[in-house]
């Protein structure tokens, strides 16, 4: 088995949703549970887990050898660690994929991801960062493009959703109930009306309904992007007149969102627990990524002024790639320079 620094070093080229993703809190929260539940920390075999350089029905062998188990307790960490953490990353990442020819997961499955996410979910997706809700929403226009009637099926299920925002109830045609996504849309819709989905009319009924009024400043702001979303989903695909598609937005965010969360990604270590597996169904095989270099279309002299800016040996992973992508120079490129030094 290869070092960990060299299955890091296998992970410098993924793509910022999938560095998002698989750092989010869902997949975290899981894996520090496991962690806290058997005393040790699986960070490590996720890494070679999604590398190949260890198979699911290897980890119980590993986790003897790496901790001192029994093959009893072995076994159960593998079980606990493949259907809590690896099957449900794979999932992700497969329904996240735009790749047309991608196997594993069918039209009809990536709709039923979606039905379950606007229905248990949503919270949890509004709080992710732009990049994870643009590629979501790029999955969502792509089967739009082929149903546009799969949109009534998200606002019926968002309309149902009985996921909590806030710790008060809340008062909706003069009754008391809990604050459920299902219950602010309601109260929302009854007080500004179905078909009014205006800027001045959101902010109003934010900063002036009684019930609004009583959230905290970070719910108040999920309750926006709820009702965006709503808006969104009822008001496609009028709203995207005119605009190209990385415009277009179902889940909301901010459209300076996108510029800061790149910048971010640049001061991202190798060191995190930065991980991607695509399986095949079983949790089989690993697929790799393909790493797509940016082929520049100036000349060598200019590519070396470029790349003579900086002290590439002090620059790895994530950050080496965006600078890369930054200057149009290619990673085949860079190597010929620094060899030529």
């Amino acid at each position: 088995m290869i070092f960990l620094e060299q299955a890091l070093d296998r992970l410098e080229s993924l793509e910022p949703e999938v560095v998002f993703t698989v750092n989010s809190e869902e997949v975290i929260g899981v894996l520090k549970k496991i962690n806290e539940e058997y005393g040790v920390s699986l960070d490590g075999a996720l890494v070679f887990s999604v590398v190949g350089e260890l198979m699911p029905d290897e980890l119980p062998s590993y986790f003897q050898s790496e901790f001192g188990f029994d093959s009893v307790k072995a076994k159960a960490m593998a079980k606990d660690f493949i259907e809590q953490v690896l099957d449900p990353l794979a999932r992700r990442l497969l329904f996240l994929s735009a790749d047309p020819d991608k196997k594993g997961m069918t039209l009809v499955q990536e709709k039923s991801f979606l039905i379950r996410m606007f229905e248990e979910a949503i919270i949890q997706e509004l709080k992710n960062n732009a990049i994870i809700k643009h590629a979501v929403n790029l999955r969502i226009f792509n089967i739009l493009e082929g149903d546009e009637n799969f949109k009534r099926n998200l606002g019926r299920v968002l309309l149902a959703n009985n996921e909590l925002l806030g710790g008060k109830n809340i008062n909706v045609a003069s009754k008391s109930v809990t604050p459920t996504i299902s219950n602010w849309l309601s109260d929302y819709i009854s007080i500004k009306g179905g078909e009014v989905f205006d800027t001045v009319s959101l902010s109003d009924y934010l900063a002036n309904s009684a019930n609004a009024r009583s959230l905290s400043q970070e719910d108040k702001s999920l309750l926006s992007e709820v009702i965006q979303l709503y808006r969104n989903l009822q008001l496609f695909p009028q709203s995207t007149a005119n605009k190209s598609i990385d415009e277009w937005q179902i889940l909301p965010y901010g459209s300076d969102e996108i510029e800061d969360l790149e910048q971010k990604t640049r001061q991202l270590d190798k060191q995190q627990t930065v991980i991607e597996r695509k399986f095949d169904k079983g949790m089989g095989k690993e697929k790799e990524e393909k790493i797509i270099e940016i082929v520049s279309s100036e000349g060598s002299v200019s590519e070396q002024k470029k790349l003579a800016k900086y002290d590439w040996p002090t620059i790895s992973g994530l950050e080496r790639r965006l600078l890369l992508e930054e200057l149009g120079v290619s990673r085949q490129e860079l190597e010929e320079y620094l060899k030529s030094k």
